[in-house]
C-alpha cells in the first residue's frame, strides 16, 4: 500500500502522530501487508518521511521512489535524496517526468529528468519489482478524456504511448545499467528474502 506520510505541509512530529504510525505498522506486520511511503517534494514532508522510515525499520514498512518528485526537489536540494538513503527499502517505483519545478506527471523523456542517472540509482538498490508509469494527459492543467473514432479515448492512446516509451527507452537503459554494474550478490540475496 503506497501512501504519503502527510499532505500539504507536514505538521510537527508529535506523540499522537507517531502512535498512529506505530499502530499502522503493527497491523501491517500482523496482516503481512507492506506500507510504502512515497518521497514528496516539500521539505517538511521529506523530513517526515525520512524520520518515519528511520523509526520503523521493518520489512513491512518501506519506500516508494517517485521520479517526478525527486526531479522537482533533489536537483535543488541534494540532501533530500531519499533514494540514496533508503534505496535498500525500495518497494515501489513511480516513474514520470516534469520541468524540474512542478509535479506535471509527463511521459518519461517529455521533461528534464536525467533518466540514465535515475535508472543507475534504481539498479544500485537491487529493485526487481513492479514499476508504475504515473503519467497524466494534461492540456492547460486539465485532464483530457476525449472519445475518438471506434470508441477509443485519447487517454487510451496516451497509455499505449507510455508503454511504448517504457519499452523502447527505459528498459534498454535499465538493462545496460544492470550489465555495467558489478554483481551485488549480498544485496540481491537480502532483497530476494525481503520481497518474496
Amino acid at each position: 500500500m503506497v501512501m504519503h506520510a502527510s499532505y500539504g505541509e507536514a505538521l510537527p512530529i508529535n506523540e499522537f502522530g507517531m502512535r498512529r504510525f506505530e499502530l499502522l505498522v503493527e497491523k501491517a506486520e500482523r496482516q503481512n501487508v507492506n506500507i510504502v511511503l512515497e518521497n514528496m517534494r516539500k521539505t517538511s514532508l521529506i523530513v517526515l518521511t525520512a524520520n518515519l522510515l528511520e523509526k520503523f525499520n521493518t520489512p513491512q514498512f518501506g519506500f516508494c521512489f517517485d521520479s517526478g518528485h525527486h526531479n522537482a526537489r533533489v536537483s535543488k536540494v541534494p540532501e533530500h535524496d531519499l533514494l540514496s538513503r533508503f534505496g535498500d527499502r525500495l518497494m515501489a517505483l513511480h516513474l514520470h517526468d516534469n520541468d524540474g519545478i512542478d509535479d506535471q506527471h509527463r511521459l518519461p523523456f517529455d521533461g528534464i529528468t536525467d533518466w540514465s542517472s535515475i535508472m543507475k540509482a534504481v539498479v544500485n538498490t537491487g529493485y526487481i519489482n513492479a514499476t508504475a508509469l504515473e503519467v497524466k494527459n494534461l492540456t492547460n492543467g486539465k485532464a483530457i478524456y476525449v472519445p475518438l473514432e471506434g470508441g477509443t479515448h485519447e487517454l487510451d492512446n496516451m497509455a499505449e504511448e507510455a508503454i511504448k516509451i517504457a519499452f523502447e527507452w527505459l528498459v534498454p537503459i535499465l538493462s545496460e545499467t544492470r550489465r555495467s554494474l558489478r554483481p551485488r550478490t549480498a544485496q540481491a540475496a537480502r532483497h530476494k528474502r525481503l520481497y518474496q
